[in-house]
Parts: structure tokens; C-alpha cells; sequence
């Protein structure tokens, strides 16, 4: 794949217009996080075992946690219009970086599924990859629009109660979840969750055990729930009167360990009422 020849340090790779559109997509997202969304984070994802080879059982020291932090860093990478603008090129200041689009690779896929269905003139649809949902027009057998789940976390890695009914009518949803996928070092017992900070390079728990993102797209939803999760509580309250284009409910368990919501003010409006 192409993405394995850029981390391979392969400057000849030539990439196209989908491959520009994603780098761009994270651009933004990881500009207007503050860099808590960051896809040159594979490196510490992988030592944390949540890679593809999945088969670490502890964590990382902090020794090789400071050594693979120098490898992070979306802000070394740029890409630009080949001479003959025949494609692009992906470039890198600090060789030894690790490019993955795992975080929003999901969402991207729900878009290019949407925009193939848009292409076919469908008027009415909801595509839903993995959890990751985008919806256009309305359920045509109920006559309204769909409703899609939001998984309650204190249900575990099981994720099968739901919380709440999303009204989605022409618009995405993704979620992040902390309570699906963790694992627990052998030698220490001690949890780590697959969201790893891109700041500190740690793979910690948080108060912060799951967000939805409601968005114009998916892979926007999908890589802001993203970094939604990596962040602490109180830098996402600072940071999301600045994304207005997004809507948010972020679940956190407070100091008595009880399950509390942090909503957008917008947020409410697509929550189905219970009847």
C-alpha cells in the first residue's frame, strides 16, 4: 500500500486526490485540536500493541515513550503538487515517521460510500461502517428521519445498552469509546486504553470515557471524537467554543464515580425524546 511505502522513507510514492483530501481533512482537525488529533502517532500505538501486529501484552517504558515522541508531530509533515502536477507528494522534516489514518479511516470510508449513493442520484440512505454513521433524506418506511444508537459505556466492552436515539437526518456521526478497547499489562496490571495521547505519548485512562460528534461528514466526525477522547475534559470545554461546526456529547465519569454528560449547546436538538 501506498502508506506503507511513505513510512518505509520511500520518496518517490506519487499519491492522488483521495490521499490529498484525507491529509487535509487531518490537517484541520489536528490544527484545530491543538494537535490532540495527530495521525503520525503510529509509532506509539504500535508499542503500545494496538497496531497491526496487536501482539504487545505490556506497556511501553517511559524510556522508549520519550524516544518514540520525537516521531509525532503532524505539523513535520506536508504535501504538495508534484512538478508535472500529476499528484502529490508526502514529505517528512523528521525521518522515521509513522503516517496512519486509522482514527478517521472509518469515517472516510461512510463519506466515499455517501458520495458514490449521491453519484447514483439516491435521494435517501444511511451508510454505517463500524458504528460510524451518515445519513441523507429520511427513513422512508417510518416516514421520519433515522435513528441511530448511542452505545451506553457503563455497558463495558459489550456496548450493547443503548443510552440515547439520535435523530440523523443529513448529517454523520462517530464515536469513540475508551470502555470497548483496552488492554492490561502482564507484568503490572495496570489498564491502558487505545487512545494514546499525542502530547504526552501515554495510553492512560481517563475521567473521559466517551464522545459522539455530529458533523457535516464523517471523517470529520470521526477524527474529532477522536481527539475529543485523548483530551482532558477541561481542554475540550476551551477548545469546542472554537469548532461551532461541530455538535458533541462527551460521557465522563466524575470523582465519585459516577457517569456524567458534557454536552454542546446544539447537542440536544438530535436527541429523540423518550416517551
Amino acid at each position: 500500500p501506498i502508506i506503507n511505502s511513505i513510512n518505509d522513507g520511500d520518496s518517490t510514492v506519487i499519491v492522488g486526490k483521495a490521499f490529498k483530501e484525507v491529509f487535509d481533512a487531518a490537517q484541520e482537525i489536528y490544527r484545530k485540536t491543538d494537535g490532540y488529533f495527530d495521525p503520525t502517532v503510529g509509532n506509539l500505538v504500535n508499542a503500545y500493541g494496538f497496531g497491526a501486529d496487536g501482539e504487545q501484552t505490556s506497556a511501553p517504558s517511559q524510556k522508549q515513550i520519550d524516544s518514540l515522541v520525537q516521531f509525532v508531530g503532524f505539523y513535520k509533515m506536508d504535501i504538495k503538487s508534484t512538478s508535472n502536477n500529476q499528484g502529490y507528494k508526502v514529505s517528512s522534516t523528521q525521518p522515521g515517521m509513522y503516517l496512519e489514518y486509522n482514527a478517521i479511516a472509518k469515517g472516510t470510508l461512510v463519506d466515499y460510500i455517501a458520495r458514490m449513493l449521491d453519484e447514483k442520484g439516491v435521494e435517501n440512505y444511511i451508510v454505517e461502517v463500524g458504528g460510524e454513521v451518515i445519513t441523507k433524506g429520511k427513513n422512508l418506511e417510518k416516514d421520519a428521519p433515522f435513528l441511530v444508537g448511542i452505545n451506553d459505556p457503563k455497558s463495558g466492552s459489550q456496548g450493547t445498552k443503548t443510552l440515547m436515539a439520535i435523530n440523523l437526518q443529513d448529517k454523520a456521526m462517530a464515536g469513540s469509546g475508551n470502555y470497548r478497547k483496552y488492554k492490561v499489562d502482564e507484568s503490572t496490571g495496570i489498564e491502558y486504553v487505545h487512545t494514546v495521547n499525542p502530547i504526552t505519548g501515554l495510553a492512560q485512562p481517563s475521567q473521559v470515557i466517551g464522545v459522539n460528534v455530529i458533523a457535516n461528514n464523517c471523517t470529520l466526525a470521526d477524527g474529532y471524537a477522536t481527539a475529543l477522547m485523548a483530551m482532558p475534559l477541561e481542554k475540550s470545554r476551551v477548545l469546542l467554543k472554537n469548532i461551532p461546526e461541530i455538535e458533541v456529547i462527551i460521557m465522563y465519569m466524575d470523582d465519585n464515580g459516577m457517569l456524567r454528560f458534557e454536552l454542546t449547546p446544539g447537542f440536544n436538538q438530535y436527541i429523540k425524546p423518550q416517551i
